[in-house]
C-alpha cells in the first residue's frame, strides 16, 4: 500500500527502461515502486515533463519559501495537486470481525487503532466550477518502506478515466488515433455513463466533504496474491451544498475550508473503509488495464476512520 506496495507492481514488464534522475533519487532501491519506475512506458516521460514544467514555473512565480505556508500543494495545475481544504488528525481502527482474506499489511491486526493523518483538497483549476474533493490517509505502518501508508481517494468516481497506458498516451497529446478515440469513449463511459447522476445532473456537489463517499479509484496490492479497491463511506448524513457560480469559483476552495472546520469543531466525523477484494492470478487484465472498468466484488468493511473533534486554523 502506498510506497510498500505500488500501485500496477503486481506485474513489472521485462525489458528495463533507464530511470529518471529525478525520480530514481525520489524512490530508492528499498521501496518497491522503485521497480515501476524502472520499467515504466516511455509515455510517462511525457506526463513527467508537462506536470514539472508547470510545477516549475508556478514555483519560479512564487519565489522562495518563507515562513509557513498555509498552502504549499496548490501550484496551479489543472490535474493533480490542488488547494488543501484541511489537515487533521484521525485513527484508523481494524475491525475485529475483518474477514480472514483481508488481514494483510495495514489490516493484519485486528482490532489495532492506528493514528493517521488526513489531508482534504480539491481537484482542478483554480477558476473551475467543477472541482472533485480528494482525501488523503496517512497511516503510520512501521512495515512499509517509509513508516507509513498513504491511501489515496477521490469523491464520487469508483473508476479512473484513464483505462491503462493507450489512453495516457492520448491524454498527454502523444497517442494514435486508435489511441485517442479509446481515450474518448473511456471518459464517456466513466462520467457520463456510470456518473449521469453526479455529473450531468450534479448530484457531487450537493453534500460537503465529510458527507461524501471516496474510492481508490486504482487498484492496491493486498498480500502477495489479491488486489484490493478501497472506499470510504461517510456515516454521518448528508449536509447541503451548492455548485459555486462563476464568480465564486476562486474563493470556493476557502468557503469549503471554513465549513470543514466548523463542523469539525462541533461534531468531528467518521467513516467505514471498505475494501473490494479479487484474486490477482486470471484477473491481470482487467486489474492492470481496465481502470475504468468497475469491479463486481461485494464491498467488505473491515476498519473506521474516526475525525475527532478539534479546532482547525
Amino acid at each position: 500500500m502506498g510506497c510498500c506496495k505500488s500501485r500496477y507492481s503486481s506485474k513489472i514488464a521485462a525489458a528495463p527502461i533507464e530511470a529518471r534522475p529525478e525520480l530514481a533519487s525520489v524512490y530508492g532501491s528499498g521501496c518497491p515502486l522503485q521497480q515501476w519506475v524502472q520499467n515504466r512506458p516511455d509515455s510517462s516521460d511525457k506526463w513527467s515533463e508537462l506536470l514539472l514544467s508547470k510545477l516549475r514555473s508556478t514555483w519560479t512565480e512564487a519565489g522562495a519559501e518563507t515562513g509557513v505556508r498555509l498552502n504549499d500543494h496548490n501550484y496551479n495545475t489543472s490535474l493533480g495537486q490542488g488547494n488543501t481544504l484541511g489537515f487533521v488528525f484521525a485513527w484508523l481502527t481494524v475491525h475485529d470481525n475483518a474477514p480472514a482474506h483481508t488481514q494483510h499489511g495495514l489490516f493484519s491486526e485486528p482490532r489495532s487503532s492506528k493514528p493517521a493523518v488526513v489531508r482534504f483538497s480539491d481537484f482542478g483549476a483554480n477558476t473551475s466550477r467543477n472541482r472533485l474533493a480528494r482525501v488523503a490517509v496517512k497511516v503510520a505502518l512501521d512495515s512499509a518502506w517509509c513508516g507509513e501508508a498513504n491511501l489515496l481517494f477521490t469523491e464520487t468516481l469508483d473508476t479512473f478515466p484513464l483505462a491503462d497506458y493507450d489512453a495516457l498516451e492520448a491524454f498527454v497529446g502523444t497517442g494514435t488515433c486508435c489511441q485517442k478515440l479509446w481515450l474518448l469513449l473511456c471518459t464517456i463511459r466513466v462520467l457520463l455513463w456510470q456518473n449521469f447522476r453526479n455529473f450531468v445532473l450534479g448530484r457531487l456537489f450537493r453534500s460537503e466533504l465529510v458527507a461524501k463517499h471516496y474510492y481508490s479509484q486504482l487498484p492496491y496490492a493486498l498480500g502477495e496474491q489479491q488486489a484490493m479497491k478501497l472506499s470510504l463511506v461517510p456515516r454521518q448524513a448528508s449536509s447541503a451544498c451548492c455548485r459555486p457560480t462563476a464568480d465564486q469559483a476562486l474563493a470556493w476552495a476557502s468557503a469549503r475550508a471554513a465549513v470543514l472546520a466548523a463542523h469539525l469543531s462541533e461534531h468531528g466525523a467518521e467513516f467505514d473503509l471498505q475494501l473490494q477484494v479479487r484474486q490477482i492470478e486470471g484477473n491481470e487484465g482487467t486489474i492492470l488495464r481496465r481502470a475504468h472498468l468497475r469491479w463486481r466484488e461485494q464491498p467488505v468493511t473491515v476498519a473506521t476512520l474516526r475525525i475527532p473533534r478539534q479546532q482547525c486554523c
